[in-house]
């Protein structure tokens, strides 16, 4: 008989995890490249992503059935919530540095299809599917780490590449501010007006996505203590 400890937190339906992670990035980089996203508003979809992943966490370790006796809502909240001010901070500064713009078709919409995403998991599997039945609250509270870390790990880079474009005022380009401007005139040649900042986005959104798509639906092994959570 399985141990709940070593019950998975999700199935494993692994074409379908794809699926949405393709998906929602690719509507990423479409909105940067053909419907005039500004580069820093999808660094800023990031963090609204990683705040809604939070959420979806804390209401399944609010509903997880097996052994509810160590459900740590608050302790989740602060120690996510921590994470994610941090992650604000960053993001803020770089994404109006990149170009931001507070509008519906570029930002609330997004936004929303971020929403969207991520509710219908939370009611299809976690109580459609009734994961929550074989599920413990510290399985539930590990779920989100990894995907966070790729989102901090995708800042990072973020800050990195778009000091390494920058061009000295009456120099010509090398470097990676050189390959950039290559490469928007590369899509300038095909139609697609695109910024330095935009492909930035559009590299980090496709290494989200590579990152997502490989851990699809894969279990995820953690040891806290004495104690291990494989989650999925």
């Amino acid at each position: 008989m399985t141990h709940p400890i070593e019950a998975p937190a999700r199935p494993v339906g692994r074409r379908r995890e794809i699926g949405l992670a393709l998906a929602l990035n690719l509507v990423f980089v479409a909105g940067v490249l053909f419907w005039g996203w500004p580069a820093g508003n999808v660094l800023l979809l990031f963090w609204v992503e990683n705040v809604l992943m939070g959420v979806g966490t804390l209401v399944r370790i609010l509903t997880a059935e097996v052994e509810p006796q160590t459900r740590r809502p608050v302790f989740f909240t602060l120690h996510y919530g921590i994470f994610c001010v941090v992650h604000l901070v960053f993001v803020a500064v770089l994404s109006f540095w990149m170009g931001a713009e507070f509008t519906v078709g570029a930002l609330l919409v997004p936004a929303l299809v971020v929403l969207v995403r991520h509710a219908a998991d939370l009611v299809t599997v976690w109580f459609g599917a009734g994961v929550r039945h074989r599920t413990t609250p510290m399985q539930a509270f590990v779920l989100p780490y990894p995907r966070m870390i790729v989102l901090h790990v995708t800042t990072i880079l973020a800050w990195g590449l778009m000091l390494g474009s920058l061009t000295m005022p009456g120099m010509e380009p090398t470097g990676l501010a050189a390959i950039l401007a290559r490469l928007r005139e590369a899509f300038a040649g095909l139609g697609v007006e695109v910024t330095s900042a935009g492909l930035v986005v559009v590299l980090l959104v496709l290494v989200k996505m590579a990152f997502e798509a490989l851990t699809a639906g894969r279990p995820v092994q953690w040891t806290i203590g004495d104690q291990r959570f494989t989650t999925h």
